[in-house]
């Protein structure tokens, strides 16, 4: 049976860089982002990529029909001996309907990745994030040079959705679906929540330690 460990939080908790981190460290991890994956299609110039930038740039959700087709295509082609970190979707209970489907399985672990709003705020307004291979660095992750990617070397830049105005529009989706989509994974799978206000090497070791110390 796969296993699922899901990364959930409100926009700047640091979802992408924990399953980064989380990947490099252990080669039977595979991260996938669905925001990073809707955001290489649009690179792309794939189908529907015009809805898809104004959902994103009006700081709205991509529908779940656009956002489940990409992701389901992914996991299908993911080795299933590996463990799948997902950050970043379900943000909902329809979308975790979908995912179980697409997955075959229920999750079988969720981190909740705690921040205060403020502090979601302040990180998503002083983030960059990579052109190509979507990283983000902020003041608690500078990059080793301004501007440019530590991991491939591409061109740091702002998204456009980390404006005053969209990032209060993400941040009250998740207040809006976000207790709820906790509350029906609690039937599902145990959740661990973290403190992602401290630096990511502690982040990183505690939601680790959670993924090795569950039950057989």
């Amino acid at each position: 049976m796969r296993d699922v460990v899901l990364l959930l939080g409100m926009q700047g908790a640091g979802k992408g860089t924990v399953g980064r981190w989380l990947a490099s460290r252990d080669a039977s991890v595979t991260h996938l982002s669905a925001g990073a994956l809707l955001r290489q299609h649009v690179r792309e110039g794939g189908p529907n990529s015009a809805e898809i930038v104004a959902q994103i740039d009006r700081g709205d959700p991509v529908p779940s029909a656009i956002s489940y087709g990409f992701l389901a295509e992914r996991v299908q082609a993911i080795d299933k001996s590996h463990s799948l970190v997902l950050d970043g979707y379900p943000r909902d209970r329809s979308q975790l309907d979908l995912l179980v489907a697409a997955l075959g399985t229920d999750p079988a672990l969720i981190i909740h990745l705690l921040i205060p709003r403020p502090i979601a705020i302040e990180r998503l307004r002083n983030r960059d994030t990579c052109e190509d291979c979507d990283a983000t660095f902020g003041r608690e992750i500078p990059p080793r040079s301004t501007g440019e990617c530590d991991h491939c070397g591409g061109v740091l830049s702002r998204r456009k959705d980390d404006t005053e105005a969209t990032i209060g529009r993400r941040l009250d989706g998740w207040a809006h679906h976000g207790p709820r989509l906790l509350a029906s994974l609690d039937a599902i799978a145990p959740r661990v929540e973290v403190d992602a206000t401290r630096d990511i090497e502690t982040v990183v070791s505690e939601v680790a330690a959670a993924r090795s110390e569950r039950p057989n």
